[in-house]
């Protein structure tokens, strides 16, 4: 009689096909069929990163058991199929890129992270647990780098603010949650340019992107 899988074998398998992604990549750099960029190297990195976060070692607690298991449900959102086309492949990317951009070692500035979650919140907010699926079905596009350019087109007001306040220092106030923008706009109060600090009070929110 098989016995029963174990969480230890999904996360092993799903460790096993994100390495296989990632040595197909690899292989279609090497030969010319994609183009290496900061994205894919964020990429690669991102995969890499949940590979060692999924193994679990010796002295298995609860707690390294369900970080392993969330590294492998990671990999299996991340790893690009051999089938996959082109537009989820750079979806998958993409979302990749963008999870380690909040953290700060992506390739995205995180302040563009921000503006983006916000100037997008009527197309996320309330629709399901999968924001990027909201957006798609939102702006009736598959193409979420696409969005997200057109999105900071639109807030190139706001993206210099945050630039400039990155260079004076000032950002940390921009991003704390604590800051009297955030707590002002968590309580629905319309941003009026009373938060010199706050480049969030520029940010524009985008409809549409045609």
């Amino acid at each position: 009689m098989a016995r029963a899988k174990r969480a230890s074998d999904e996360t092993y398998n799903a460790r096993r096909r994100a390495k296989r992604a990632l040595a197909r990549l690899d292989r279609d750099i090497k030969n010319g069929k994609v183009k290496r960029s900061r994205q894919i190297t964020a990429y690669q990195q991102e995969l890499m990163q949940q590979i060692s976060a999924s193994y679990i070692g010796r002295n298995a607690t609860p707690s390294k058991l369900s970080s392993a298991q969330q590294a492998a449900r990671a990999l299996d959102k991340y790893r690009i199929g051999a089938k996959a086309e082109a537009t989820e492949r750079r979806n998958i990317m993409f979302r990749a890129n963008f999870k380690a951009s909040s953290s700060g070692s992506g390739t995205i500035p995180k302040a563009n992270v921000q503006l983006f979650w916000n100037a997008t919140k009527h197309a996320w907010a309330g629709r399901g647990r999968d924001r990027y699926t909201a957006i798609q079905r939102y702006y009736g596009t598959d193409d979420l780098q696409d969005i997200f350019n057109k999105v900071m087109e639109a807030n190139k007001d706001a993206l210099a603010r945050a630039k400039g306040l990155a260079g004076s220092g000032f950002m940390g106030d921009t991003l704390d949650p604590a800051s009297a923008l955030q707590q002002a706009m968590g309580e629905g109060v319309e941003a009026d340019g009373n938060y010199p600090n706050d480049f969030m009070a520029y940010v524009v929110p985008v409809y549409n992107v045609e």
